[in-house]
């Protein structure tokens, strides 16, 4: 072997994993990233889809985030206690404003959350992100 082929031998060696990585990075990962963001955008509404069916009209007794991080409540229905993870992929503020001790009421068919405190009503709309 001559010097010259070493060289370039060695240099190929060296750039070839270079080369490689640019290609993934350039054609492969928007693909792998398109994928995910669909799925979380057709997971997010096909939640929104179950939501919207639902109802819910009780006093809130908890409100906490799990290991996870992601945003629960609970209230009371008579003497049940309904643990809720409408919020887990909604956007808006609503899960900011809700206080423990609030009437809450949500009628089915409708994303219009309304909050009774004290002698104050506020509406909210939940926010998925989908049409």
């Amino acid at each position: 072997m001559n010097l010259e082929s070493l060289l370039t031998n060695r240099f190929l060696r060296f750039i070839f994993p270079f080369v490689i990585l640019i290609v993934f990075w350039v054609f492969i990962k928007p693909l792998i990233s398109t994928n995910t963001r669909e799925n979380g955008d057709k997971e997010r509404c096909e939640t929104a889809a179950l939501i919207k069916e639902k109802s819910i009209i009780g006093v809130v007794i908890a409100k906490y985030r799990d290991k996870r991080d992601l945003r629960h409540f609970a209230y009371r229905r008579g003497k049940v206690r309904v643990d809720n993870s409408f919020f887990v992929l909604e956007g808006s503020d609503t899960y900011d404003h809700i206080q423990v001790g609030d009437s809450i009421i949500k009628e089915k068919g409708s994303f219009v959350v309304t909050l009774i405190r004290q002698d104050s009503v506020y509406t909210h709309t939940l926010d998925y992100g989908c049409k």
